[in-house]
């Protein structure tokens, strides 16, 4: 602490140290470096916690239990949460921390909701016109068919209802309201199927078996499709719903920005501080004697590539561009995205105009792990100040 400051509290209790994460992470690991030159015992018992709470009562990742090293490496298993916290708890100590590094990647905030009501509904025909499809979607769950209509079928085979969500969901569960004042057991046997068939021939969810209760949930653990369907198959049957709710992720709820998530690498480096990694610093500064960007030799080609880790739909990729000089460099350059680590990928865009420092490709959910910007067929330097790459959830 005499060479380099640490973080040093009073004798508090408890004494904490709070890193406030802007949005929820998961977190994988945390590196904790302790002070070396005295009092390390004043770190055991620490727990380390991590949770959505700004007030530190959050989950524990974990306890530090031993300081016969400085560096201290807790695994906290994809713990999401807002907050990371450093926490003495139970007597007055001093907290004094050198180093604290947190390893996740962002947290998918997505909501679980009801989305039946947004979408479309048919069935295979309707008994007569107060029983429509759309009954099955109103909101009303009442089961006595004299009182509010529910849907009802011709005697049909096979009898089905079908909800066409307009795009794709990760299903989570369906929930049916059946008939209750008589004929329940009609429902016997039939199928919640889930995909992207218009005709019905999906994936089985599940199919109903008890119908001793009302309301019945199927639970379809993730399964994904655009439309959700109830057949009963094999025999002629009236189908009667009074309400059918579909609990489900958006397949396409969030958009995020990556590349930090991923590894970089680049054809060369000219000097030392024009490495790949600064492209992803998340500094966008076009000169680059304020700021380093990235800058390759001469290459034929010169190349930089992202590794994400694993494949994702690629929305959109926008590159920074020098602007102190050079822009005109990165003419011709291409951004290829697949999952070859060799840059031999598709095509997503080709860089044709650089009259602007900020140049955005779409490459309208283009599926790779690996996304590349390449100067083909020249020797060229390549410098980037910044790659920014749009993604949604694949």
């Amino acid at each position: 602490i005499l060479v380099h400051p640490c973080t040093h509290t009073d004798y508090d209790n408890p004494a904490w140290w709070q890193l406030n994460l802007k949005k929820r992470y998961k977190i994988g690991t945390i590196v904790i470096v302790n002070r070396g030159d005295c009092c390390s015992e004043r770190l055991l018992g620490a727990e380390v916690r991590v949770g959505d709470s700004a007030d530190n009562n959050n989950p524990i990742c974990g306890t530090i239990t031993k300081v016969s090293q400085a560096t201290i490496t807790l695994s906290c298993n994809g713990m999401e949460g807002r907050y990371v916290s450093v926490v003495i708890p139970g007597r007055e100590e001093y907290l004094q921390l050198c180093e604290v590094e947190v390893y996740g990647e962002e947290s998918y905030e997505v909501r679980v909701m009801n989305v039946a009501r947004l979408g479309d509904v048919r069935q295979s025909s309707t008994y007569e016109p107060q029983y429509g499809a759309e009954t099955a979607v109103d909101g009303v769950k009442e089961t006595d068919i004299s009182i509010h209509p529910c849907t009802h079928t011709m005697n049909d085979n096979p009898a089905w209802w079908r909800l066409d969500l307009k795009k794709r969901f990760i299903i989570e569960s369906v929930v049916i309201v059946n008939r209750g004042d008589c004929c329940s057991e009609r429902l016997l046997g039939a199928e919640i199927r889930v995909g992207d068939s218009p005709d019905n021939n999906n994936p089985v969810c599940g199919t109903i078996t008890d119908v001793s209760h009302s309301p019945i949930t199927l639970s379809c653990n993730g399964m994904e499709g655009r439309y959700v369907s109830v057949v009963i198959p094999g025999r002629e049957e009236y189908l009667t719903l009074c309400e059918v709710e579909s609990y489900m992720l958006d397949l396409y709820i969030l958009a995020v920005n990556v590349a930090r998530l991923g590894d970089v690498r680049q054809s060369s480096t000219y000097e030392p501080h024009y490495s790949a990694e600064t492209a992803i610093d998340g500094i966008i500064e076009t000169d680059i004697s304020i700021h380093p960007c990235t800058h390759t030799f001469e290459d034929n080609p010169a190349w930089w590539r992202l590794d994400l880790k694993k494949v994702y739909k690629v929305d959109s990729v926008v590159i920074v561009n020098r602007r102190d000089c050079c822009s005109e460099r990165l003419i011709g350059a291409q951004i290829r995205v697949g999952d070859s680590a060799d840059n031999n990928n598709p095509v997503c865009g080709t860089i044709f105009d650089v009259s602007k420092a900020t140049i955005t490709i779409l490459c309208n959910g283009l599926e790779g792990r690996y996304v590349s910007v390449v100067i083909p067929g020249r020797e060229e330097y390549l410098t980037l100040c910044e790659v920014e790459n749009g993604f949604k959830i694949s």
